[in-house]
């Protein structure tokens, strides 16, 4: 009875992630792209920072209860609840996200774009490989990947420049005659009560009900209240977790490579499939790999530098048992999928994507298959 509870907690955790970032989170982004013109990788990029706010709680949050541990091997068990959700929610976009947007996404994706970000975060995937080979991580290693990740934005955000400049065809730009957004933004506060739409009305009257009349302090306070939502709902995420991997007597590692990895990425998920369907396969592409990027280099870095603040520079150690084979297997999937953009001329076509998917199921069954044998 306790491990269902347990898990129908870390469920429910997962449905306010979802109406929070579904009906007032990824509207509010779709406000802020037709604004500010952005291009469909910058718009990506801001998309992948704010639907990174639960890998970025769950890190924050077990750090706090690792630190309020006095157990040395508590400490490291739950200290790698983090990396494993951030290493976990990468090998589902990678695999799952990117297979699931390029079903949607029927167009050819902006080559120069993709091939910069899955470059990126390659070399990001192998920095984090060099900073937990050892176990440990020192106060340094964190400045360093808060400062990669910087230096990521930077490029981005200067990307249509520097594309004109290494004369890069086909980089789209959001004109002023965008695409009409095909759904309005639904006051669901007008819709008849339902038992179905119970939770959704309640939601609705914490946020502002958008419409496409841009107004500033709206979206800026949409997007805190879904990140505060977020938060919330990752706290109980992690406190479930850990009791759920106490419970079933399996490393907090595993239960972070798997069911918080997913549930993480709940945000990153809706955001991708959605802007894909929409017809903006390069927007959902690079949330779903730039969302990567943020979580290992930005999530990561910023926890282990608080960390070194309130452990007064003394390394942060971590329980690599469940990670290091996990981070190699990342290495080699990143790479087979940039090997596929590169075959199929970033055209996936459905079948692809569907091996990509199922290659995250297997993954996941594997993991799950060796944590009960041991």
């Amino acid at each position: 009875m306790t491990v269902l509870f347990y898990f129908l907690g870390i469920l429910s955790t997962f449905y306010v992630l979802y109406l929070v970032v579904d009906k007032f989170l990824i509207p509010t982004i779709y406000i802020l792209k037709d604004k500010l013109k952005l291009t469909d990788d910058q718009t990506g990029t801001v998309t992948s920072f704010v639907s990174s706010a639960p890998e970025l709680s769950v890190s924050i949050i077990s750090l706090i209860l690792a630190i309020k541990s006095n157990n040395k091997g508590e400490f490291e068990q739950i200290a790698s609840l983090g990396p494993a959700a951030v290493i976990g929610s990468a090998l589902f976009s990678v695999l799952f996200i990117v297979g699931a947007s390029s079903w949607y996404g029927a167009k050819a994706l902006t080559w120069h774009s993709i091939t910069r970000d899955m470059l990126y975060y390659i070399f990001a995937v192998l920095v984090l490989y060099l900073t937990l080979s050892n176990g440990k991580v020192e106060w340094f290693e964190g400045v360093i990947l808060l400062f990669l990740y910087v230096f990521y934005t930077i490029i981005v955000a200067n990307w249509p420049k520097l594309s004109k400049y290494l004369k890069f065809s086909g980089h789209q730009i959001i004109e002023e005659d965008v695409k009409e957004i095909e759904e309005e933004f639904i006051n669901i506060r007008t819709v008849k009560w339902t038992a179905n739409n119970t939770l959704e009305k309640m939601f609705s009257f914490l946020f502002f009900p958008l419409s496409k009349q841009f107004s500033g302090f709206k979206v800026t306070y949409n997007i805190l209240a879904a990140v505060f939502f977020v938060i919330i709902s990752s706290y109980f995420m992690v406190e479930w977790a850990s009791k759920l991997a106490t419970s079933l007597n399996v490393p907090q590692a595993i239960i972070g490579l798997t069911i918080l990895a997913a549930g993480t990425s709940v945000p990153d998920l809706i955001a991708s499939v959605k802007t894909a369907r929409e017809g903006y396969g390069d927007t959902a592409v690079s949330n779903a790999i730039g969302s990567n990027v943020f979580d290992i280099l930005g999530n990561l870095g910023l926890t282990w530098t608080i960390a070194a603040i309130f452990r007064a520079g003394a390394p942060v150690s971590v329980d690599t048992s469940s990670l290091i084979s996990s981070i190699i297997l990342l290495i080699a999937s990143s790479l087979v999928l940039l090997l596929l953009l590169l075959a199929k001329k970033f055209n996936l076509s459905k079948l692809i994507s569907l091996f990509l998917m199922l290659s995250y199921i297997i993954y996941v069954i594997l993991v799950c298959y060796f944590a009960v044998k041991k």
